[in-house]
């Protein structure tokens, strides 16, 4: 195989976009039968798969640069976002 022949390539790059397009048809058919399935504990199963950090709020600084460290304060420390994001 030529790494440089073109056609190869096109044919290879249409190929891809193919498979992606059907990966990505089988997911939200996936995604659309548990909607539909009316599962509250399927439905929070596979969204909690999904999730990257799984061990609750990760590390948040309010506005004093203090690390809140109870879920309330951390809760709080969101209130104040839309006042400092009027500023910019």
């Amino acid at each position: 195989m030529d790494p440089h022949n073109s056609q190869l390539r096109a044919k290879y790059r249409e190929c891809c976009a193919y498979w992606r397009r059907l990966v990505c048809d089988f997911e939200i058919a996936v995604e659309q039968s548990i909607v539909k399935s009316n599962n509250l504990g399927k439905f929070f199963s596979t969204f909690n798969a999904r999730l990257s950090c799984r061990v609750g709020i990760g590390c948040i600084m309010d506005g004093d640069t203090v690390v809140p460290l109870e879920d309330y304060a951390k809760a709080n420390a969101f209130n104040i976002l839309p006042v400092l994001c009027q500023y910019w």
